[in-house]
């Protein structure tokens, strides 16, 4: 589907109780414009209970701000560095999930980390 960033901003502003993905998260939030906007999503997801589902495929793009947004995070196999993970802060369980991935045999590996209590 081609729609436009801004008509899809409006279906979630006006959504309630629905799930969005949204694919290449770094790329768009490289964008200063749609970082306020995202980060007013995210604020508004929680009133409406909606879902929103960030992709990113390597942690060292992770933006800090959206660590203290997550409920929830799904850990896979990346290209990280050991180092790079041991950098971020504020994501209980994340070096222990890290690692996990790396020593599993499994090439679609995934683990799950609720921070909701």
């Amino acid at each position: 589907n081609n729609e436009t960033f801004e008509n899809f901003c409006i279906r979630v502003k006006n959504a309630n109780n629905s799930v969005f993905v949204i694919e290449e998260s770094t790329t768009l939030l490289r964008s200063k414009k749609r970082l306020q906007i995202i980060e007013d999503l995210l604020v508004r997801c929680r009133h409406q209970k909606n879902f929103i589902l960030l992709v990113f495929h390597s942690f060292r793009i992770l933006p800090t701000w959206i660590i203290d947004e997550m409920a929830a995070i799904y850990i896979f196999k990346t290209m990280d560095t050991e180092n790079s993970v041991r950098k971020i802060k504020g994501i209980r369980g994340i070096y222990e999930a890290f690692e996990n991935a790396c020593k599993s045999n499994e090439n679609h590996f995934c683990q799950f980390i609720d921070f909701r209590p």
